[in-house]
C-alpha cells in the first residue's frame, strides 16, 4: 500500500503537535485542579458538594459575612454559610489575582446570586494546617 505525498504526516509536525499538547498540560490547562483552597471551596459549591466544602474550613473557623455577621465554628459555618451558596450562588467571578500577604491570602470577587444579582467583595482568609481559619468579605 502506498501513502499519496499529501496524505503523509512529516516528523516536524507530530513534534510540534506533541509539544503543543505538553505545554498546554504542563501550563495548567482546563483539565488540572487547582491547589488553591478558594477554588476548591467554590467548585465544591458548584458541584452541591456540602461535604468537600466543609472540609476546607478548621473546627473553630471564623467567617466575618459581607454584612458584617460573624459566623464562628464548623457547625454554624455548615449550618448557615455552605448552604447559603449552594441555595443561592450561580457563580463567583474572581475579578483580581490571589495573592499572599502576612501569612493571608487576598482576592476581589464578584458572588453571583441565581436571581442575577451580584455582589463585589474584597476577600482575605488565613490558611493554618491546611484549612481555612478565617475568611473575611469586605
Amino acid at each position: 500500500m502506498f501513502i499519496e505525498k499529501n496524505q503523509r504526516t512529516s516528523p516536524l509536525r507530530i513534534v510540534f503537535v506533541l509539544a503543543v499538547a505538553f505545554l498546554l498540560t504542563s501550563c495548567g490547562g482546563a483539565s488540572s485542579a487547582s491547589n488553591n483552597i478558594v477554588e476548591q471551596y467554590y467548585s465544591a459549591i458548584e458541584g452541591r458538594d456540602a461535604d468537600t466544602a466543609a472540609s476546607f474550613f478548621a473546627d473553630g473557623a471564623v467567617i466575618t459575612t459581607p454584612s458584617g455577621r460573624v459566623i464562628t465554628g464548623i457547625d454554624a459555618i455548615t449550618a448557615e454559610f455552605i448552604p447559603y451558596d449552594l441555595q443561592f450562588m450561580n457563580r463567583v467571578e474572581f475579578l483580581t489575582d490571589f495573592t499572599e500577604s502576612n501569612g493571608k491570602l487576598l482576592w476581589s470577587q464578584e458572588w453571583h446570586h441565581v436571581e442575577g444579582d451580584t455582589l463585589a467583595n474584597d476577600c482575605e482568609i488565613t490558611i493554618e494546617n491546611g484549612k481555612i481559619v478565617e475568611w473575611v468579605f469586605q
